[in-house]
């Protein structure tokens, strides 16, 4: 299959001047600078720069109804950290078959990310080298990173002594100090089910006659049990690879913790860590991701799909992925798919670029890193969209998916996404090109 996509910008002829890089065949262009703009610019020139990039959305959903050319918004290099996902929809779509970009400004990296930083670390144990810093309010997050860094949530290989297994309600251990542990309600149980690691929380521990009976979470704990050949307590696997998510199991550099239930100063959530020798705590950056989609683009129905936008040179980077932090766990059939029991099924579902009902959308010379979930997802109604040259790397899940299954099983509450009968709902003519991908799943190990 061979798609011919028309590009203004492959015969245009570039000028340059001092406020302005503009293309023949443009109808208008925008700048944005994160460290140096200003919303209540007019954003058309250089030294008149936007601050943020939904200041630029707005304006050019005031000018792209009947477009007589390309719309191009630069982004300057720089940080673009967002406080809440941006929203493409039909309302941001290029018309008359020209395209609105959103593109690096030339020689320059913009990046666009969901974190938080994490500031005013203090030492906290002085003889395990535990260090502390508030949150500064309620967060959440799964990931943490120092310096780029993906550091390790804080976890044991120790096995759990005399572990049995009930897959009505959770596990019996003689390790009875476990139920000292703060914070039981956080810890997860991680286990390796041949291709799968599927994640179990547990709910409360309480101990009689030197037995702790470990209560798991539900209903994750009956969708890990019963998930067909690769469930928890089944031929591959009855005990936990590893358990994750306690201040008492930081014994390593490089490892982590958030408690959620804790105050510094009354500031509620504090984060523990333990640093290599060769990272100075009052000089390291640190990172959480607490948004899990970066930015969507899906119309408001599939008869009103987002279309010809692009993305090109981006960074994508911070972002998470939470349903394992609930009663849900993380039952992983393959390839990322979770299977619920009486449920149906249903799939890791945050990415940095989430679209559907997305039409002439193309993601080109991107980078995706330093992620929780997935870096591009396309669900049903997507076509004639392109991901070329772009570099997927050290993602927990997925580097791309394409498709659904919601469905195809028994939960009615979505659209028949696996045998359609409105033709726009079929994902066709996705072309991903010239690809870069290292280091996917090094969370998620049953993803791709």
């Amino acid at each position: 299959m061979r798609i011919i996509k028309r590009y203004a910008l492959a015969t245009l002829i570039v000028f340059f001047c001092t406020q302005m890089l503009v293309f023949a065949g443009t109808q208008i262009t925008y700048y944005v600078d994160a460290a140096n703009g200003n919303d209540n610019n007019i954003g058309t020139s250089v030294t008149a720069s936007f601050k943020t990039i939904l200041k630029a959305q707005t304006v050019v959903r005031t000018v792209n109804s009947s477009m007589t050319g390309d719309i191009y918004v630069y982004l300057r290099g720089g940080n673009y950290t967002l406080s809440a996902t941006l929203v493409f929809d039909d309302r941001d779509a290029g018309t008359n078959g020209y395209n609105i970009y959103y593109a690096a400004f030339p020689n320059e990296t913009p990046i666009i990310s969901g974190e938080r930083k994490i500031t005013g670390w203090v030492l906290h144990d002085n003889i395990k080298q535990i260090f502390r810093a508030a949150a500064g309010s309620t967060i959440q997050t799964r990931q943490l990173f120092i310096n780029g860094r993906r550091a390790t949530r804080a976890r044991t290989f120790d096995t759990l002594a005399n572990l049995t297994i009930d897959t009505a309600v959770g596990h019996t251990t003689t390790s009875i100090n476990i139920a000292s542990w703060k914070n039981t309600s956080d810890i997860e149980l991680v286990y390796q089910a041949s291709w799968t690691n599927p994640r179990c929380g547990i709910s409360s521990i309480t101990t009689s006659n030197g037995t702790a009976l470990l209560t798991m979470k539900q209903p994750g704990w009956s969708y890990c049990t019963n998930k067909g050949i690769t469930s928890v307590g089944g031929s591959f696997s009855k005990a936990p690879w590893f358990i994750e998510n306690a201040y008492e199991l930081i014994d390593s550099a490089g490892e982590w913790y958030l408690d959620r239930t804790g105050a510094i100063n009354g500031t509620a959530n504090t984060f523990y860590y333990k640093p290599f020798p060769s990272e100075d705590m009052s000089n390291v950056e640190v990172s959480v991701p607490v948004l899990e989609r970066l930015i969507t683009v899906q119309g408001r129905s599939v008869a009103t799909p987002a279309h010809h936008i692009q993305f090109i040179g981006l960074v994508f980077q911070y972002a998470t992925w939470l349903l394992p932090n609930g009663n849900n766990g993380h039952s992983d059939a393959q390839n990322n798919i979770l299977r619920w029991k009486g449920r149906g099924e249903r799939i890791v579902d945050a990415a940095a670029i989430s679209m559907r009902y997305a039409n002439d959308v193309n993601i080109q010379r991107c980078v995706f890193r330093r992620l929780g979930g997935i870096g591009v997802e396309m669900y049903p109604g997507c076509q004639n969209n392109n991901i070329t040259g772009c570099t997927f790397t050290d993602i927990s899940a997925n580097g791309i998916q394409v498709g659904d299954i919601y469905g195809a099983f028994n939960d009615t509450s979505y659209e028949a996404f696996s045998n359609p009968v409105d033709a726009r709902l079929v994902n066709k003519n996705i072309n991903i090109l010239n690809i870069y991908i290292d280091e996917c799943g090094v969370e998620y190990r049953s993803a791709c």
